[in-house]
């Protein structure tokens, strides 16, 4: 019982110091709408953007999430390292955390309440032209098309017997807001 005391008056002090004024100027962001078909069906998903952390040459992170209906991730489709300019760029098979000026991506589907991990994807050649391009930039959002073809990664055991062992992006629309 003493415990619960000490939490519920540490948490009470807690919540009670926080102001309004103490968020008053701070940006909101919203996350943006990403369209594209997946293996031939409509398909949603939202995104942010933001600095590649392991390059940091201007290159940007591009996270799309799939939440189902109460909420939790279901997939993220993830293209990284690319240059924050208007161009076409190849999405190629590497790592995010590899220090080149390689653009990739990867996906992968999450289960439980969306921390657990569930199949992941790489990308493969000769289905579709891998690519994202960047049409149009202004300020922090920009906008662009893709599309990309993964299989499952054979170096990881199947989670979902009943998930595609190939997934194909196509008819790609992409918006998105770079936070820094």
């Amino acid at each position: 019982m003493k415990y619960l005391t000490v939490f519920t008056a540490v948490a009470f002090i807690l919540f009670h110091s926080c102001k309004k004024e103490d968020i008053e100027g701070t940006e909101v962001v919203r996350a943006v709408e990403v369209t594209a078909n997946n293996n031939g069906e409509d398909w949603l998903g939202y995104s942010t953007a933001g600095q590649n952390v392991f390059v940091q040459d201007g290159r940007i992170d591009i996270p799309i999430d799939v939440a189902n209906e109460a909420g939790f991730w279901r997939e993220r489709l993830y293209f990284f390292k690319i240059p924050n300019e208007i161009g076409r760029y190849d999405l190629v098979e590497t790592d995010v955390r590899t220090i080149d000026s390689l653009s990739g991506a990867s996906y992968y589907t999450l289960q439980g309440d969306g921390d657990v991990g569930g199949d992941s994807y790489v990308t493969v050649k000769g289905i579709v032209e891998n690519y994202v391009e960047i049409t149009k930039i202004e300020g922090k959002e920009l906008w662009g098309t893709f599309q990309v073809a993964f299989i499952k990664n054979p170096i990881f055991t199947p989670q979902d017997p009943a998930a595609p062992d190939t997934v194909i992006f196509t008819n790609g629309e992409l918006h998105t807001i770079i936070i820094e």
